[in-house]
């Protein structure tokens, strides 16, 4: 409950802190003719649209922390090849919860950074580069924990896989990434339900790389899940028509579907929601949009 409070909190005051920014931004639209108290509705509606998304994706995060350890949410996986050996490594880096919860109480807020969960394919890293990507300052670097799990027997294909991911020098960011030697599920995660048409391809194919990224993992199962709505019928469609290696596990996670994997055994969805509006009403959102949208 703190940290739910504690992000939307801080939403409050990013929108706040931000609002001059987005109306400058929005008076220089030659082709935005419209009543300055809509523009002012219509920019603090997207500004905080786009902060929610934020925040949302932080508490997933955290959620999952709770419901499967911190191990199995990793902050950053480094996945190292043997071909020779068909084998490959994995070194997954973590920032123990305590830190997160440290760091609230002591007034501090929390880099966006430290909520992402990133791939890195035969790279070579010191702690340092570690801190960083995370989103940590130097002298935070002992709270880093690290692990490792190797896989076996490795198939050619998917060897070869991670040869093509790594030559295109990329880090891979994931929405959630939940990881073990036994079972690997990533997800790619939409705030709404009903999306643009136009997106549903690039949507499957996202999820179909997560898929082929651990496809070394003899369990591995991939998701488009979406926070709130019925989902779309746009990325459905898409999903049942790709001929990419999807298995009967993989699949499109709606609603209280998806939050039904990620919260804590003992939060229902429904307590979840009564949460996360009591910490909406004391975070003072609604008040913080009337007076902005008063401002002349």
């Amino acid at each position: 409950m703190r940290f739910i409070k504690h992000q939307l909190k801080e939403m409050c005051e990013n929108i706040e802190s931000n609002f001059d920014k987005n109306m400058d931004a929005r008076k220089g639209n030659p082709f935005l003719i419209i009543d300055s108290k809509i523009n002012k509705c219509m920019g603090l509606g997207r500004s905080t649209d786009s902060q929610l998304g934020n925040r949302m994706q932080n508490i997933v995060f955290y959620s999952a922390r709770l419901r499967y350890g911190e191990k199995a949410v990793p902050n950053l996986v480094l996945i190292e090849t043997d071909r020779e050996k068909k084998t490959v490594k994995c070194t997954c880096f973590y920032v123990e919860l305590s830190c997160y919860d440290n760091l609230l109480l002591n007034g501090k807020s929390i880099k966006q950074q430290a909520f992402k969960q990133i791939v890195l394919i035969n790279k070579k890293v010191s702690i340092d580069d570690i801190a960083k990507s995370i989103g940590l300052a130097k002298n935070d670097k002992s709270n880093i924990k690290i692990y490792e799990e190797i896989f076996t027997e490795v198939d050619d294909e998917s060897l070869e896989y991670l040869k093509k991911r790594e030559q295109d020098k990329k880090r891979t960011e994931i929405d959630l990434l939940l990881f073990g030697v036994k079972l690997i599920r990533t997800f790619e995660i939409k705030l709404g339900g009903s999306l643009d048409t136009k997106n549903a391809p690039a949507n499957i194919r996202e999820i179909a790389d997560l898929k082929e990224l651990f496809a070394f993992s003899s369990v591995n199962h991939t998701y488009f899940a979406t926070c709130y709505g019925s989902g779309s019928e746009a990325v459905a469609k898409n999903f049942k028509s790709d001929k990419r290696p999807f298995d009967k596990n993989d699949g499109i996670l709606k609603n209280t579907e998806f939050w039904k994997v990620v919260l804590p055994e003992d939060i229902s969805y429904d307590e979840f929601i009564k949460m996360y509006q009591t910490a909406f009403k004391n975070a003072g959102i609604n008040e913080t949009l009337k007076r902005l949208s008063q401002i002349k």
